[in-house]
């Protein structure tokens, strides 16, 4: 996880082909701060768990949308100022999103299970949010059942605070993921 706003745009940084596209897509000059941030965090982990590996990576995208590099399993996640990333020993799924302690819970009836609505409350809104969202990273986009139809209370989740953000990584097995504090230069 790492700070992008200081961050900036060129055509020069060493990119992966599949990250270069995207970012040319964006208009928004935050969102490519936060993509090219997410690339970077991804490098960082990449030379830390995988010092073999050549850089910058091939990524593909699998038939459901995930981005994937042989034999690497990653999740990456932005939100505002910050740009994530996840490394396992299987699949993983992460997400970071900004406390905001005014967050309307009306929004939680749309995708938690009633088990989960029970329990909701504006304290533990973003654990709950977090948790579906890395969820359904960790199965791919496409193949996910909507968020309703599947419960996160209980599964293989790392969640913590940092910064005020809530970060939550979804692993197919207990303590694999490992989410890094870094500091770009």
């Amino acid at each position: 996880m790492t700070n992008v706003t200081k961050l900036e745009f060129n055509k020069s940084y060493f990119l992966s082909d599949y990250r270069r596209k995207k970012i040319e897509k964006i208009k928004n000059e935050n969102s490519k701060k936060l993509s090219l941030g997410a690339e970077l965090v991804l490098y960082y982990a990449l030379k830390k768990h995988r010092p073999d590996m050549a850089l910058p990576p091939d990524i593909k995208v699998s038939p459901t949308g995930k981005p994937y590099i042989d034999g690497v399993y990653f999740s990456l996640s932005h939100s505002h100022d910050y740009a994530a990333c996840a490394v396992a020993e299987c699949d993983v799924g992460l997400d970071i999103e900004k406390i905001n302690k005014e967050q309307n819970l009306a929004v939680g009836k749309k995708f938690l299970t009633d088990d989960e609505l029970k329990l909701l409350t504006a304290d533990n809104f973003f654990d709950f949010w977090t948790k579906k969202e890395s969820f359904i990273k960790l199965n791919g986009f496409d193949r996910s059942p909507g968020p309703k139809t599947f419960s996160v209370l209980s599964g293989n989740f790392y969640s913590f605070t940092e910064n005020g953000y809530y970060i939550t990584a979804a692993s197919e097995k207990p303590d694999t993921a490992v989410v890094n504090i870094i500091t770009l230069e």
